[in-house]
């Protein structure tokens, strides 16, 4: 096999790894794609005695890799002073090459080369299409137009096609996407001692509930969300989580809250949650189940548990969620109060004094394997004042009672729908906010 003929292949590959690149809305994928193409081209170009194309691949390798290294969230990679150094290196080593072989011609490869740059230092995928299609490669059309290179100016005519499918794929109209959040309680919820580092760990079973806010999603340019109770705009938890997205779209999220605010059931995790897993559908699942849950976690200590929903384990700041046997029962809840900040809830445990009871969560977990549970608790008892709700719901028929989170909602459990029903219709004489609902082993519900 000749040198010609690996030089050939070599491009081949080049041609392959720039049209897969641009079929993806990963960007990582992309980038990775990209790197891998301006190996091959540099390869390519060595053997074929360009010079000049050779090196201003080993420099675009370099600007993908910084790139790459920013979506991995290395803080060097992100400072914006890189795009103007990329640029200024195309540009150097383009002029110098002009200059030495004196042929203008080898400055079409150095503005594509440029535009390449400049497209990376976005975020969108849809812009780097954008950009490749009406800069970069036309540049390389001109060029191998320009050298006689049928080969070259077919690679880039079969370039330019993979782009304008992706893009028109990408601009089909999808569908909104409709779901129901849940809300949660928690069944038991240990507060031990403050951490070294000032955090409070918990230790607490989580139980997702058929109260449930409706979200409609649609696909936008930019991020809206609206709600007829819950604030809207950049400081809604659901734009924050719609900003993972932006990558790949904007949407419009439309909230009707059921599930009441402030009221320690979760219920605004849980509509992040949703959100999360809605555009990830949406834009054909770019981030894997523990990248959405690594999000998650990012937005509220929450959040990371509403993925799943059903019953489970959650320990430390929220990342460990650990599924349980599923709890069954029928529920009546009542929020009454007002809630006080989570901030000064666990300042007056810490006067309080802590015990650490987390060996009765383990306990109660294990009892569900069992079918017969032990009794519900919840540490922020000790600081938030409920006896009269839960005496209440006793007198009614509950068999246990307990304060979700950090209240101020106090929910009670009931071994049939008529029984709750029964007791939500009495309470309901003297609390303004009652709800009825059952247990469910979903967090998010996508209709």
């Amino acid at each position: 096999m000749t040198v010609q003929n690996i030089a050939q292949l070599l491009g081949y590959g080049g041609l392959l790894c720039s049209v897969l690149s641009f079929q993806f809305n990963e960007g990582k994928i992309f980038l990775n794609f990209q790197m891998a193409m301006k190996l091959f081209f540099f390869a390519n170009l060595l053997l074929l005695g360009g010079i000049g194309g050779a090196l201003l691949n080993v420099v675009g390798f370099f600007n993908n890799l910084i790139v790459r290294l920013r979506e991995d969230g290395k803080a060097f990679a992100a400072k914006k002073c890189w795009t103007c150094v990329f640029v200024t290196l195309f540009a150097i080593t383009g002029v110098s090459i002009t200059v030495i072989t004196r042929d203008a011609r080898q400055l079409l490869p150095t503005v594509g080369a440029v535009c390449g740059a400049i497209m990376i230092s976005f975020k969108s995928v849809t812009v780097y299409r954008l950009v490749q299609l009406l800069g970069v490669s036309p540049c390389w059309l001109i060029y191998h137009k320009l050298f006689n290179s049928c080969g070259g100016v077919i690679s880039e005519i079969i370039g330019i096609t993979s782009i304008i499918v992706a893009l028109t794929y990408n601009a089909i109209k999808k569908p909104s996407v409709s779901l129901l959040s849940a809300a949660k309680v928690n069944l038991v919820l240990s507060v031990p001692e403050l951490r070294d580092d000032g955090y409070h760990e918990i230790s607490t079973v989580m139980q997702t509930i058929d109260l449930c806010d409706r979200i409609t999603i649609s696909p936008a340019r930019d991020i809206r969300v609206e709600s007829d109770t819950a604030p809207c705009g950049e400081d809604n938890i659901c734009y924050k989580a719609a900003e993972f997205f932006s990558n790949y779209g904007g949407a419009h999220i439309k909230i009707e809250k059921k599930i009441p605010m402030l009221s320690g059931l979760g219920g605004g995790s849980s509509d992040a949650a949703g959100v999360l897993l809605a555009l990830n559908k949406m834009y054909d699942e770019p981030f894997s189940e523990q990248e959405l849950v690594e999000k998650a976690m990012l937005l509220g200590s929450d959040v990371p548990f509403f993925i799943k929903g059903g019953t489970a384990l959650i320990e430390g700041k929220g990342e460990n969620v650990v599924p349980c046997e599923e709890y069954e029962s029928y529920l009546v809840l009542i929020k009454h109060g007002k809630k006080l900040s989570t901030g000064k809830m666990y300042s007056e445990l810490d006067k309080c004094g802590l015990k650490d009871r987390r060996e009765e969560v383990y306990s109660f977990c294990d009892s569900l394997k069992e079918k017969s549970p032990r009794r519900f608790f919840n540490d922020f008892e000790s600081v938030f004042d409920c006896k009269a709700e839960k005496e209440a719901l006793r007198i009614c028929g509950a068999t246990d009672a307990c304060l979700s989170g950090s209240g101020p909602t106090v929910f009670g459990s009931f071994p049939s729908a008529e029984a709750a029903e029964k007791c939500a219709e009495k309470l309901r004489k003297g609390y303004d906010e009652v709800y009825c609902c059952k247990t469910v082993s979903s967090g998010i519900i996508f209709e």
